[in-house]
């Protein structure tokens, strides 16, 4: 009975190393998932939003338009005589047009910029809540370690003392 106590605290001491090695192992994976999910935040928050595909598009599209009108613009002012105000007020509309390709670019790259800190937010929010998890299973399985070998010494004390009163009751009786 003795030894099966010990056995049982040998066999727990073995079990919680091994969940310790375990949680830190994951430990060092959130680490490195959190440190890549920085550095991708980074590089995509901070970078130019002028550089993307769809804003690269936007622009491409206004000056394919810019040509085109302005192709236009000058034929109509050669073929009807058209005034210096005429040309300002169509230089205006073309700048009025320039600024709003500008703002929609904004708006573009400010949607974009909370996409990124929203999926960051979230991701990094995932990655704490799965710290929380092991911190939480390695205290429920501390607490439950110690209450099976609680357990087991208690068990085996009860036994040694119950072999003990035997022993004596018997050698009382008169046995060996």
């Amino acid at each position: 009975m003795l030894l099966q106590t010990i056995f049982s605290g040998i066999m727990a001491g073995v079990q919680r190393r091994r969940a310790e090695e375990a949680n830190r192992k994951a430990l060092e994976q959130l680490a490195i998932s959190e440190k890549s999910m920085d550095t991708l935040f980074n590089s995509q928050y901070y970078k130019d939003y002028t550089d993307r595909a769809d804003v690269q598009a936007l622009f491409s599209r206004f000056r394919d338009e810019q040509k085109r009108q302005a192709s236009q613009n000058r034929k109509r002012i050669a073929v009807s005589g058209g005034t210096q105000e005429s040309v300002a007020a169509m230089q205006k509309n073309m700048s009025d047009a320039l600024a709003g390709t500008y703002n929609n670019a904004a708006g573009i790259g400010a949607q974009w910029k909370d996409s990124v800190f929203n999926n960051y937010l979230n991701l990094k929010s995932s990655v704490q809540n799965s710290r929380a998890g092991l911190y939480g299973n390695t205290a429920n399985s501390y607490m439950n370690s110690a209450g099976s070998m609680l357990a087991g010494v208690s068990e085996g004390l009860g036994n040694l003392d119950r072999f003990w009163s035997t022993k004596a009751a018997n050698k009382a009786k008169g046995g060996s």
